[in-house]
């Protein structure tokens, strides 16, 4: 295996890198952009959480939004330069839940939670007044 900088693990060794989670159906990677500025917000707990819609779009041109948390430092991060527009890079696993709305009726959301995420684009100037 030859020795690159995005495997530093195989630089000491002939065998492939550990991954560091498995590879299937609940794993993904996706580009897009962010459709409005992120919110943090803060669980029970004190952890910070941010919530992100991505706009993504098919083969065909039509749009896709997907719900996009971050949780702990990363989600910080992702709140105080994600804005509207920004384009990100996520990679992470597909989480689904399901509950009981007030009005009595079953509802079921997908989140992709964020392992990680990269900015795609420069963060914009800030404005001046």
């Amino acid at each position: 295996m030859p020795r690159t900088a995005a495997h530093p693990e195989a630089a000491t060794t002939d065998e492939a890198p550990p991954r560091s989670r498995p590879f299937g159906f609940a794993h993904f990677t996706v580009f897009g952009r962010l459709a409005a500025d992120a919110e943090l917000r803060f669980a029970g707990n004190g952890n910070p959480v941010t919530r992100a819609a991505l706009a993504v779009n098919d083969r065909g041109g039509q749009a896709h939004y997907l719900d996009v948390v971050v949780f702990g430092e990363s989600a910080k991060t992702l709140a105080q330069y994600g804005t509207k527009g920004r384009r990100l890079v996520v990679c992470g696993r597909i989480s689904t839940r399901s509950w009981e709305a007030e009005d009595g009726g079953r509802r079921k959301s997908v989140d992709l939670i964020a392992d990680e995420f990269h900015f795609a684009d420069r963060a914009p100037a800030p404005a001046t007044e």
